[in-house]
């Protein structure tokens, strides 16, 4: 499609839209003066979802905010990517998503396919 399709293809999504936007500096309104490297929230009465993220982030940010789009609460699990408690063990580069935040990721992916919000893709 030509540019300006393209452009205006938002105003023809229906349903959930999950709109995911990297800025060079992202600003934590909670701590004047401070910044953060990513923020997620739901638009109130309407499906859309806002994932923010910082030039800054490391890769896992965005799962991390991935998981608050599935619905996942912080975590106090050290293994957990929810986890946003500074700590040195385990090392970033181990941290996963812990199994209970698993299980509800799966059971959300579950209800996501079953109402078509999204579809199985075949490979």
């Amino acid at each position: 499609p030509s540019a300006t399709a393209s452009r205006s293809a938002e105003g023809r999504l229906a349903g959930p839209v999950i709109h995911v936007f990297i800025t060079g500096q992202l600003d934590d309104v909670d701590q004047p003066g401070g910044v953060i490297r990513g923020v997620t929230w739901h638009a109130r009465g309407g499906d859309r979802k806002y994932v923010i993220l910082s030039t800054a982030a490391p890769q896992r940010v965005l799962a991390h905010e991935l998981g608050h789009v599935f619905g996942l609460p912080h975590s106090r699990h050290a293994i957990s990517i929810m986890n946003k408690q500074p700590r040195t063990e385990p090392p970033v580069e181990q941290r996963t998503f812990a199994e209970p935040a698993i299980a509800a990721m799966r059971a959300a992916l579950r209800r996501l396919l079953r109402d078509q919000v999204i579809a199985d893709v075949p490979r």
